[in-house]
């Protein structure tokens, strides 16, 4: 896992947190905020701990899970390498056939990026732009 600002990278982290949160599917949405404060350490928990002190814990617990995506995002991810991320989306092919591993990256991808893919009619469409034609 890679750390940037001495917290694990936030693509590594939220990436694994939703992968958790899919297979513990009696965590209810409203839960997954909990459930991914719950895992933070160093840094990150810090960060927690201030927006639960500064917004109180009802607010912060009630954020949504993309709001949450968010907000870490934008403490812990360089303006820079969002931008990557968000050309990498729009970018992303599938090669050599490999429609399951196209199809992983574009899922770990729109988990980040999610202003070049707001609504489910975008997220559709990116991804079958990024499918051989033959299909």
């Amino acid at each position: 896992v890679a750390v940037v600002f001495g917290v694990p990278f936030p693509r590594d982290f939220l990436i694994d947190i939703s992968s958790t949160l899919v297979v513990k599917r009696e965590c209810a949405a409203r839960n997954k905020v909990k459930f991914a404060a719950a895992t933070l350490q160093g840094r990150a928990l810090t960060w927690w701990n201030t927006q639960v002190a500064t917004l109180g814990l009802a607010v912060t617990n009630g954020k949504s899970w993309d709001d949450l995506k968010k907000m870490m995002l934008e403490e812990f991810c360089p303006e820079e390498e969002i931008s990557r991320m968000e050309d990498e989306l729009r970018h992303l092919r599938s090669k050599d056939h490999d429609i399951a591993a196209y199809t992983n990256q574009f899922n770990e991808l729109i988990l980040l990026c999610l202003d070049v893919v707001p609504s489910t009619k975008k997220k559709i469409g990116q991804y079958i732009k990024g499918l051989p034609s033959y299909i």
